[in-house]
């Protein structure tokens, strides 16, 4: 292999793991989704058969640590906080400094296993026979594109559910299929194949496109006789067809509802003033507060909502420890108005603190809980 297709080697997968961090909220490139594949797929599935020495597990791992390093930098803020008591950017010591970096190395390296054994099986299992792509009839070479391009695609979901369930429960942060999360139409889908399913459409795409691709490659240098592209055609109704339900879902007449008037409260505490419990006071104050000013009765008799939501872990002390304190306090906050009030907050049950959810109606007997 010369140097230059080494150099090509290391730069694609950088390549193709930079692009995808743009498609995620905060760049919401979405078109980025349907080409972010090709500079990696170009050497896990070149055009051209030539030996390289580098294997499809560090290709994909490198893609891997190219998007999750930069998309999990909020790890290093996290962790300076915990470990710093940091409240900005300012410098807050080596020990805490170097912790922060070595949690978002470490988890970015973690989560980029699960692309990195995406590229392997795509070399080991997947990779087009550039002979049967190019040279065999329309019907051997459009089936054997698609079959790579299913497989290729399948693994890709199965290395997402993979990462969401392993280790510790999982970490299943920016799939592919929240790629769409602007898309109304596309992600109607999601109803039927969840979030990680969107997933597969991309993928698949991308790779029978790239097959498309060499095909043409070898047709222009005199090296290939076939023409298909009935497997990319497969992957454009595919597309057509997920547009097609999305757009079914939101013309249909929408099933009998009820209207529930809802204010979301935000008391707006840092992350480190709610480890320190040092605004305890003021974030019970805040809270009543905001939800009086909603809750409370109109001139009609009427709350101006029907719910008031509370975000996770709301409380700065768990519900159960200062039980006679929080029932004086959620039933002085209720008796403003006629409203239900959703508490985010912390329940231990044998020994084991759940993160949960208490709804109240009227009193402070809980009427719902969720773990």
């Amino acid at each position: 292999m010369s140097g230059r297709s080494r150099g090509w080697c290391w730069l694609g997968p950088l390549l193709s793991g930079g692009l995808l961090m743009f498609v995620y909220p905060g760049w919401n490139v979405e078109w980025l989704v349907w080409l972010w594949l090709i500079p990696l797929l170009a050497v896990l599935w070149p055009v051209r058969s030539f030996e390289f020495r580098v294997s499809g597990f560090k290709l994909g791992y490198l893609a891997g640590l190219a998007f999750f390093l930069p998309n999990l930098f909020w790890v290093r803020h996290s962790a300076r906080v915990m470990l710093g008591g940091a409240v900005d950017a300012t410098w807050v010591g080596w020990g805490p400094e170097m912790l922060g970096l070595a949690a978002l190395v470490g988890l970015a390296g973690y989560c980029a296993l699960y692309i990195g054994l995406w590229g392997w099986f795509v070399v080991r299992f997947a990779r087009p026979n550039v002979i049967t792509l190019t040279r065999d009839s329309w019907w051997p070479s459009s089936l054997h594109s698609l079959r790579c391009s299913f497989l290729a695609a399948a693994a890709w979901v199965a290395c997402e559910w993979l990462r969401s369930t392993t280790v510790f429960t999982g970490f299943g942060w920016n799939g592919l299929g929240v790629a769409f999360h602007r898309n109304a139409v596309l992600m109607q889908a999601a109803d039927l194949v969840g979030v990680m399913g969107l997933s597969f459409l991309p993928v698949f795409v991308i790779c029978t496109a790239w097959n498309a691709i060499t095909r043409l490659v070898h047709l222009f240098r005199g090296q290939g006789t076939c023409r298909s592209r009935l497997d990319f055609t497969v992957a454009l109704v595919l597309i057509l067809a997920c547009g097609g339900y999305g757009m079914l879902k939101l013309s249909s007449k929408p099933p009998k509802t009820i209207a529930v008037r809802t204010a979301l409260i935000q008391p707006n505490v840092s992350q480190l003033d709610a480890m320190r419990g040092t605004v305890a006071e003021r974030t019970y104050e805040r809270l009543a507060n905001f939800t009086a000013l909603y809750g409370r009765n109109g001139s009609k008799g009427e709350s101006n909502v029907d719910l008031v939501v509370w975000p996770e872990s709301s409380l700065p002390v768990h519900l159960y420890d200062q039980e006679a304190f929080h029932r004086s306090y959620v039933e002085e906050m209720m008796s403003v108005g006629k409203y239900s009030l959703l508490i985010g907050t912390e329940i231990v049950h044998d020994q084991q603190a759940h993160v949960s959810g208490v709804l109240f109606n009227g009193s402070y007997d809980k009427r719902q809980e969720h773990h």
